[in-house]
């Protein structure tokens, strides 16, 4: 095993630790602070991915522990929102539903290829940050339908890709959903997804 393996995960590790420092700063309404503390937190999401693939030592479980730092940086900064009134109690719970449902289609073994949740994490950091940075409520209100409607489109593609993963659907319909899937949302893939899935399909 490299000597080096242990560094990305140190940096995940980071982010964790940051969060109760998010939770408090964001509760006792230190603005400056709480911004700051959520901008270290978040480089350490994309340190922790970079050293990953420059050292060589990406692997599952480390790709694993990522998301569950992000996902616990995320209910940080909601459940602060929720105490503070800014968003109801059901938003953290629909985020923890999302969660729930990427750990249980992620134990079954099966690598899925989901265009929509690969974004999912960094959209409620944004959403986050945006929060933070503009605190009125018409603006948490637009935030709030659009984590909404992500979260159950997220769900939704997640779910279809798993069911396509374990051949549940018949072929024709297979390829009818996936193609109305990526057709709906080619937006959110990169040039080099799109040449990568291209590829694939070949």
């Amino acid at each position: 095993m490299d000597e080096h393996w242990w560094i990305p995960s140190a940096i995940t590790v980071i982010r964790i630790i940051f969060c109760p420092l998010f939770f408090h700063a964001l509760i006792n309404d230190q603005t400056l602070w709480t911004i700051s503390v959520f901008l270290f937190a978040c480089s350490t999401d994309v340190l922790d991915g970079y050293f990953a693939r420059r050292l060589s030592v990406s692997s599952s479980t480390g790709a694993y522990f990522d998301v569950i730092a992000d996902f616990l940086l995320v209910l940080t900064g909601f459940s602060g929102f929720v105490i503070k009134g800014i968003y109801p109690l059901w938003a953290s719970l629909l985020i923890g539903l999302m969660f729930i449902q990427f750990i249980f289609t992620s134990i079954l073994g099966r690598i899925l290829y989901d265009p929509i949740g690969r974004y999912y994490g960094a959209f409620l950091f944004n959403v986050i940050g945006v929060t933070l940075a503009l605190p009125r409520p018409p603006v948490h209100l637009v935030l709030l339908i659009t984590v909404l409607g992500m979260t159950i489109v997220s769900v939704a593609s997640r779910s279809a890709f798993f069911l396509l993963s374990y051949n549940l659907f018949d072929f024709n319909c297979k390829r009818i959903a996936k193609s109305l899937i990526e057709k709906s949302f080619s937006t959110l893939l990169s040039p080099t997804d799109r040449r990568l899935k291209g590829r694939s399909d070949e």
